[in-house]
């Protein structure tokens, strides 16, 4: 049978989370024209729990592959950037493009990973956050900025069915001041839209406050 190569290459990244001593690593997962980087926590002493949790941040970033049959696939390629990180939670932004052999043109690329690293779990937006008809209202209203002027306004005429179908691929993120979502949008608009909240204006969210002192208050 014929073996099917895939390299996994580590390159040490002058990156640590606060609050933590642990430092973090890049890793790049290469098969053919696939190439997807990754965050890894650097585990010198071979530690179970950290390959646990190297585990599953692996298994976040790899999950664009199920969107795709790589047979038909002309080039994927895919880098990180992680948007805020303690000794508690990890919240990673993938982008990139992809490319099928018979598509028009590329698709930009947008997910979010968003990992409980004590716990080992997978957080989702319902755990952060009330996504109640006040949320959905400051999503749609000026509470929300678009990260990309063009996209202003994309949300205004949106159901509430559609924005509650746009937020169910839980595509959000955390950073240093604001919590970000990212929703789904024609091609012409980018293929994404990125729209973030100040913590600040979160602060009726039940929610919101309780996850705020769970994992983000100074530890």
């Amino acid at each position: 049978m014929k073996k099917i190569l895939v390299i996994i290459v580590a390159a040490l990244m002058l990156v640590s989370c606060s609050a933590s001593k642990m430092n973090i690593v890049k890793d790049t997962y290469s098969k053919g024209k696939v190439i997807i980087n990754y965050p890894q926590f650097e585990n010198k002493n071979d530690k179970e729990e950290i390959k646990t949790l190297n585990k599953l941040i692996e298994d976040e970033a790899l999950k664009i592959m199920n969107q795709y049959d790589i047979n038909d696939l002309s080039g994927l390629e895919i880098d990180y950037e992680i948007s805020f990180c303690n000794e508690k939670i990890m919240s990673i932004k993938y982008s990139g493009l992809g490319n099928a052999k018979k598509a028009v043109y590329p698709n930009n690329i947008f997910y979010t990973s968003n990992i409980d690293t004590q716990n080992q779990t997978i957080l989702k937006l319902s755990d952060v956050v009330d996504v109640d008809e006040t949320f959905l209202d400051k999503f749609k209203g000026d509470n929300f900025s678009a990260v990309r002027s063009e996209q202003i306004g994309f949300l205004e005429n949106l159901s509430t069915e559609e924005l509650n179908n746009k937020l169910a691929s839980n595509n959000f993120y955390i950073s240093e001041s604001a919590l970000g979502i990212s929703v789904e949008v024609i091609h012409v608009l980018g293929d994404h839209a990125e729209y973030e909240i100040e913590y600040t204006n979160l602060d009726d969210n039940v929610r919101w406050k309780s996850f705020y002192d769970k994992y983000i208050n100074e530890i």
